[in-house]
Parts: C-alpha cells; sequence; structure tokens
C-alpha cells in the first residue's frame, strides 16, 4: 500500500534551463525572450555575442554568461539601462558574467533624475549581480549601477568608465530613511 502512496505524490518541480544565442542555434536568439518565457528558479544560460537590454521582471532567476568576459555582451544601445531589475526582484535573481554597456540610464520618479545607465535596481529588489564588467554607460546619477530604495548584492564586478552627468558615474545609492 505504501508504494501506491508514493506514486500518487506530485513529483517536484525542476528548475529549467534556456539557452541563448545569437546565430540561431538555440530557440532563442536574444536574452529578453528567455526571461520572458522562464519562471523563479531557472537558469538563462548566454552564448557569447551581443544581445539588447534585459529587465528580470521581478523574477528570482539566474542569468549566466557561458564564458564570462568581454565576448558576451549586453548593449542598452543608448536607448535606456542596459540591465533593470524592478519588481521585487528577490534574492535568487542572479547576474553574472557580461560586459555591460551601452545603457543611458531611466528617468527614476521617486528622485527626479535620470539613473542607472548600466544597471538599474529599484522598487526594494534584492538581486546579486557578480562577475560583470560595466563600462561605457551613462546616466546623471549612477552611469554603471544605480540603487534606489532597494537591497543588492554586488560584487566581483568591475566599474570603469561610465559617466554620471550630475555626479557618481560609476555607482550611485539613493535609500532614503523613511
Amino acid at each position: 500500500m505504501r508504494w501506491l502512496l508514493l506514486l500518487l505524490l506530485p513529483a517536484p518541480a525542476s528548475a529549467a534551463t534556456f539557452f541563448v544565442d545569437d546565430v540561431g542555434a538555440s530557440p532563442f536568439q536574444d536574452i529578453q525572450p528567455a526571461i520572458d518565457a522562464a519562471r523563479d528558479g531557472d537558469v538563462v544560460l548566454v552564448a557569447p555575442g551581443t544581445y539588447g537590454p534585459i529587465d528580470f521582471g521581478g523574477k528570482g532567476i539566474t542569468v549566466r554568461a557561458v564564458e564570462p568576459g568581454p565576448g558576451t555582451t549586453i548593449d542598452g544601445g543608448g536607448l535606456g539601462p542596459a540591465v533593470q531589475f524592478g519588481e521585487q526582484a528577490p534574492p535568487e535573481a542572479l547576474l553574472h558574467g557580461f560586459t555591460i554597456t551601452g545603457g543611458a540610464g531611466l528617468l527614476v520618479d521617486s528622485v527626479g533624475a535620470i539613473a542607472g545607465g548600466g544597471i538599474l535596481v529599484t522598487r526594494g529588489s534584492a538581486p546579486r549581480i557578480s562577475g560583470n564588467a560595466i563600462t561605457g554607460n551613462v546616466a546623471a546619477m549612477g552611469g554603471g549601477i544605480a540603487v534606489v530604495n532597494a537591497a543588492p548584492q554586488i560584487y566581483g564586478n568591475t566599474i570603469a568608465t561610465n559617466d554620471g552627468t550630475s555626479g557618481a558615474g560609476g555607482l550611485w545609492i539613493h535609500n532614503p530613511s523613511e
């Protein structure tokens, strides 16, 4: 009888892995559609290439370069942040191994400034950001990274040659006390 009960228990859900490459060898040729398809706990592995901007959309997923370094790039295209963490991205959210460039920031209403050229972390998000090279981004505040009312873990990154037109070219943190 015990054996029958075990068969009726639901199987634990396993994390899915989504592969991205910009040459068409996988179902995803850009990172954002893979993020959109992913669920909490899933992994998005990215082959070397240059990809458009991404928004984690509050998901607790891993987005990781297969070959960390200058060959795997997220380029904001001068249209906004290259990477966004909003919507309360949880600590399980991880961005690792990319060159992040070409970001231009976004107007953050709560501070009234264009912030986060390379990476913008807002709305109580707490992602992990590691092993990235953040360079060639611009915003009024936090050309490289802007943290506004959030608590990310930022470690092992190189943040250099970003421009903060009103200050804080590298990293800007704005967490007012309430």
